[in-house]
């Protein structure tokens, strides 16, 4: 299979989380939803250990993974946040925008320049995006400005993230299914810690806030966002060591 077909059935799974992230998050707080999915994730990436063929990661690798998954943290709660506030139809547009982000911070951090056709793309891609938000009047509309600039928080975030995925990979040799567990590892860890300290600064009044949210793990909704996120990280984890030289486009 190649790297460009995994690139698509990944933008598909990511689609299709996006939309079921959208039907949780009506009902549900952004911080819980991202504390429950980051600890299924985890719990649900441990078979991949048997498929991973190689353990070895030095130490210095080991705290840039960790790094990551703090990026990755930021950029899910900043999206998940928007997605809860936002018709998915207008996000979703903006959203359109990560390719471009990735390829910029792919050529500024590790050295992966663009080809003309890419260049073609990202242009056009930019002006298109320009038109449909210009007749939204995204930024002036209903007082959503700082939902916007939280978008742009977490769309920063997820170049980053994406950028890094690629690096630690590439560069540093880690095998991908090894990556993708330690990642969602952090994330669950570092979710908990979050939680931790807001429940300690919480008001005596105000009840704790539940590490895991019971009533999340009855919904079918959750368990399909489950199923679409783990297929979209594995198959773009598999699409970037695939596309090996090649500009970030799968992310």
């Amino acid at each position: 299979m190649t790297w460009i077909t995994l690139a698509c059935i990944a933008a598909l799974f990511k689609s299709l989380a996006t939309i079921s992230e959208k039907e949780l998050l009506v009902k549900e707080n952004a911080s819980d939803y991202i504390s429950g999915i980051s600890f299924i994730i985890a719990i649900c990436s441990i078979p991949l250990l048997y498929f991973v063929k190689d353990f070895n990661i030095t130490g210095e690798t080991f705290w840039i993974v960790y790094g990551l998954s703090l990026i990755s943290v930021v950029d899910a709660l900043a999206i998940a946040y928007v997605v809860q506030k936002i018709d998915i139809s207008e996000s979703s547009t903006l959203f359109a925008t990560t390719p471009i982000i990735v390829a910029l911070f792919g050529s500024i951090f590790i050295g992966e320049f663009f080809t003309q056709s890419q260049i073609f793309g990202i242009v056009l891609s930019s002006f298109g995006l320009f038109i449909l938000e210009y007749k939204h009047k995204v930024v002036q509309s209903d007082g959503k400005s700082h939902l916007y600039l939280i978008l742009i928080i977490g769309l920063v975030f997820f170049g980053l993230s994406a950028v890094g995925d690629r690096y630690v990979i590439h560069h540093r040799g880690v095998d991908p299914l090894l990556f993708l567990l330690m990642i969602q590892v952090g994330i669950c860890i570092n979710m908990f810690a979050f939680d931790i300290i807001k429940n300690a600064f919480r008001k005596p009044t105000v009840a704790k806030k539940k590490l895991i949210d019971g009533a999340l793990l009855t919904q079918k909704s959750f368990w399909a966002n489950v199923v679409f996120i783990i297929s979209h990280r594995v198959t773009h984890i598999v699409c970037c060591k695939s596309s090996r030289g090649r500009a970030p486009k799968c992310c």
